[in-house]
């Protein structure tokens, strides 16, 4: 799920690139974008998991909703902040929500996941 989020904000650097939008014009934009993004990922992996082919398969998800918001928002906080200048209101806003006190404990508790996800997406990262 974190290297899915990532790979989502590098696509979407690259669309904004080749669109030449202006990224602080269009902070909302991109604010609610972000948001309908990682919450349709969370949805999603609830939804397959309900399906008749995952439960006869022993397929089952515990993910909780505020777990998968956080690793959304860091994921596109770690993508996006290579670019720091370009998207500075929207950094603003993900380091914002990042530190609220009740995500704090999800930075200690996904602290190899996102060191692996960045790890792992890191030959992408560095050709873009």
């Amino acid at each position: 799920m974190y290297q899915n989020c990532l790979l989502s904000a590098l696509k979407m650097d690259c669309y904004i690139r080749d669109w030449g939008l202006d990224t602080k014009k269009h902070a909302p934009f991109l604010r609610d974008t972000v948001q309908q993004m990682i919450s349709y990922a969370s949805t999603s992996i609830r939804n397959r998991a309900r399906t008749q082919f995952a439960r006869s398969h022993g397929g089952r998800s515990d993910t909780q909703r505020g777990a998968v918001t956080w690793l959304g928002m860091h994921a596109f906080h770690a993508a996006l902040s290579r670019k720091a200048a370009r998207y500075s209101l929207l950094l603003k806003w993900l380091q914002s929500v990042l530190k609220q006190p009740l995500n704090r404990r999800y930075a200690r508790r996904f602290k190899s996941v996102t060191a692996e996800g960045l790890a792992t997406i890191a030959p992408i990262y560095t050709r873009l």
